[in-house]
């Protein structure tokens, strides 16, 4: 079986809301006698029930397997968020599964005013000081993170902090392979 993944990212700012599109859009390369074979006496009708009933399991199959990805790399966005007070980390959520015609999409993202600012802001490098309510803490920022957001620690060789929503997406590209795996297998059993 040959499996090929291509990624595309987009970012839209929508109201004040960040959201990440990944599009895997995958193909696999299945020998047919390895895995499929039909045997129908009856009729037409008979066959054509069956492709009925594989369409509708199929979807219910990628809906509730999609929907586990998702929750997989909201898990893993809110791990490489920057910390400060907690807001942005807490405001990650997922949609549910939409299904228009034979597409399925999910999203990740958050409605947090300053999302998008902290997701695209340039690397900075250096140190510097953070004030908050008229105090200041001297040396709180180095090299672009926080004191809390350095506590957190690294996803699979990502550091938390910027582009948070992009790197959960390419940390979870083998989840999406094994996901699509999971989707023939319960597929394909029956």
């Amino acid at each position: 079986m040959v499996t090929m993944v291509q990624v595309k990212l987009s970012l839209t700012r929508k109201q004040l809301t960040l959201q990440v599109h990944a599009y895997f859009s995958g193909r696999c390369l299945l020998m047919a006698d390895e895995y499929f074979k039909f045997e129908f006496d009856d009729s037409y009708k008979e066959l054509q029930s069956y492709f009925k009933k594989f369409d509708q399991r199929f979807t219910k199959i990628v809906i509730q397997e999609l929907g586990k990805f998702g929750l997989r790399v909201e898990e893993v966005a809110k791990a490489l968020a920057p910390r400060d007070s907690g807001d942005l980390e807490d405001s990650i959520n997922t949609s549910k599964v939409i299904v228009e015609g034979k597409t399925f999409s999910i999203t990740i993202g958050t409605n947090m005013k300053y999302a998008l600012r902290i997701h695209e802001q340039p690397e900075n490098k250096g140190v510097r000081p953070k004030y908050q309510r008229g105090v200041k803490f001297p040396e709180y920022y180095k090299d672009g993170r926080g004191e809390n957001t350095r506590n957190k620690p690294n996803v699979n060789g990502y550091k938390p902090g910027r582009k948070y929503l992009t790197n959960a997406v390419k940390v979870t590209e083998d989840d999406w392979n094994i996901m699509c795996e999971r989707i023939l297998a319960r597929v394909l059993e029956g």
